[in-house]
C-alpha cells in the first residue's frame, strides 16, 4: 500500500488512468430507452468495419477525441451499425437482419460511414457523412454543438 501512495505523489494525476471510451449500443430499443431516460439524442452511426481508412479515420479523428467524448456524454447516445465486408467478421443472422432493418430505414442509399441523428423516439433530426474532419467540425455538422 505504501508504494501505490508513493507512486500517486510521484506522478501528476491521470497518469496511470485510463482514457474515457466512448459506450456504443448495438439496439436501437436499448438507445431509443437510454435516449429518453437521459434526456439526449441517437447517434446513428453506420459503417464498414473492414475498410481500414474511413473507418479508422473516423474512430481516430473524431469518436476518440476528449471534445467528442466530451459531448457525446453530455448530448448522445452512441448506436453503431455495422456491415463487415469480410466473412471472418460476419454478424450473427439476427444482428445482420437488425442492421438490415436499420438501414433500409435510416441509409436507403447505402451511404459509409453514416451519420444520423434520431430523437428519443426514431424521428431523423439529422444527418451527414464523415468527410475527415476534426472532432468540432463533425459536432457542428450534427447540429449537437451544445455547450460542449
Amino acid at each position: 500500500m505504501k508504494n501505490l501512495t508513493l507512486l500517486a505523489n510521484l506522478f501528476p494525476s491521470g497518469v496511470f488512468s485510463r482514457k474515457k471510451r466512448l459506450r456504443w449500443e448495438n439496439d436501437i430499443d436499448q438507445a431509443k430507452e437510454l435516449a429518453n431516460n437521459e434526456s439526449r439524442v441517437i447517434l446513428l452511426f453506420f459503417q464498414i468495419p473492414d475498410r481500414k481508412t474511413s473507418h479508422y479515420d473516423v474512430e481516430k479523428n473524431v469518436f476518440n477525441t476528449d471534445e467528442f467524448i466530451s459531448c457525446a456524454g453530455k448530448n448522445l447516445v452512441m448506436l453503431r451499425v455495422n456491415f463487415p465486408l469480410k466473412k471472418k467478421n460476419a454478424l450473427s443472422e439476427e444482428r445482420q437482419k437488425r442492421n438490415n432493418l436499420l438501414a433500409d430505414r435510416y441509409n436507403p442509399q447505402g451511404i459509409f460511414p453514416y451519420a444520423v441523428i434520431l430523437d428519443k423516439e426514431g424521428v431523423v433530426l439529422g444527418e451527414t457523412l464523415y468527410l475527415q474532419t476534426s472532432a468540432n467540425e463533425f459536432i457542428k455538422r450534427l447540429d449537437i454543438y451544445r455547450g460542449c
